[in-house]
């Protein structure tokens, strides 16, 4: 086969996985094909001593991204969390529904310590939004919120 024909075969598989994946779409230079690097915008965020009556939004990100890290603790076990990725749910549990998940889901940990109790999400990536919810069934206090997350771009 033409070595053209080869680069434009490449070309149009590479362009396909990035399509699917979400990631930047390569281009052919000097017939090579090159896929550019992602420009990322890192955002934290921190909280604490939050009192929770029913309701308290972990985050809302619009646009593509990556989660580094959303961790969530709390004084009691009486919430659920709803985490949507791209308008399409991926979690709605409660605490106990959520330590039950941990061992099983790469991207979830749930864990009590010592009255404390947990909840992490790490590594979702998204290419329209993110949005995570707590949802409190009984009055609580969030000890502590922290997210890590990249904006893409």
């Amino acid at each position: 086969m033409d070595r053209r024909w080869e680069v434009a075969l490449a070309l149009i598989q590479a362009r396909e996985i990035a399509r699917r994946v979400g990631r930047p779409q390569p281009v052919v230079v000097r017939d090579k094909v090159v896929v550019p690097r992602e420009r990322r915008s890192t955002r934290a965020k921190k909280r604490s001593g939050i009192s929770v009556r029913r309701r308290l939004e972990l985050l809302d990100v619009e646009g593509a991204g990556e989660l580094r890290e959303l961790y969530v603790s709390a004084d009691s076990s009486s919430f659920s969390i709803h985490a949507r990725v791209d308008g399409v749910e991926i979690l709605d549990a409660s605490f106990d529904e959520l330590e039950d998940l941990s061992p099983h889901l790469d991207f979830l940990q749930a864990f009590e310590d010592d009255g404390t109790y947990v909840a992490r999400l790490q590594g979702l990536r998204w290419r329209d939004g993110f949005k995570a919810i707590l949802w409190a069934s009984s009055p609580l206090t969030v000890e502590e919120l922290y997210a890590v997350w990249d904006e893409l771009g």
